[in-house]
């Protein structure tokens, strides 16, 4: 397993950098199963009534703000294992589907799986990270015609992250909690200069 991450990271490595050399910079699109997402182009729009093309089930949805080729990407807990989650790609939004395993907190993309993939489909990709926080980065090589790719669009070649199982932090939520860490640390300095 070990070995097949780290090919697909080198292969998405050389990837990157050929689509640097000819495209220029590529940019992160990050996103999550619970509406939180972030990049280079800031927090994306989203929903969850807005039905999807191929099935017609309403799930969270993010809005691009480019084109993409359509598909569906999978991902997997661990190579070999069940597809766990669907990353479905038409025209300018990004739909997932998240296996919905019975979470008494569940995430605002646990509806299932989809019934039926898009013709087009890449994967399965195997999550990297701890449980808990773990996802994929997907970057579809430009004029690639794999799901996701946004060049045929004119758009700039992306490296999409997508967190399974965990929210990103919203920025401000992370300013705030950075800022009560420093704020503890400096009250406990300050309490041990005291105590000398």
């Amino acid at each position: 397993m070990r070995c097949l991450v780290k090919n697909l990271l080198v292969s998405g490595f050389v990837s990157a950098i050929a689509a640097t050399a000819a495209f220029g910079q590529i940019v992160p699109v990050t996103f999550d199963e619970n509406g939180n997402s972030g990049g280079a182009f800031g927090a994306l729009p989203f929903s969850i009534v807005i039905p999807d093309p191929v099935n017609g089930i309403a799930t969270l949805s993010y809005a691009l703000p480019f084109g993409v080729v359509p598909g569906d990407v999978l991902v997997n807990e661990i190579a070999g294992s069940p597809t766990s989650d669907v990353l479905r790609f038409f025209n300018n939004r990004v739909w997932v589907f998240s296996e919905n395993d019975g979470d008494p907190f569940p995430d605002l993309a646990d509806v299932g799986l989809p019934p039926t993939l898009q013709g087009n489909v890449a994967g399965p990709f195997p999550e990297n990270g701890p449980e808990g926080n773990n996802g994929i980065a997907y970057f579809p090589p430009p004029g690639s015609g794999q799901p996701g790719d946004e060049t045929p669009f004119g758009g700039p070649p992306v490296n999409y992250q997508f967190t399974s199982d965990a929210a990103v932090p919203e920025p401000a939520t992370a300013a705030w909690g950075a800022l009560g860490i420093a704020v503890a640390c400096f009250a406990r300095r300050r309490n041990r200069a005291a105590q000398a």
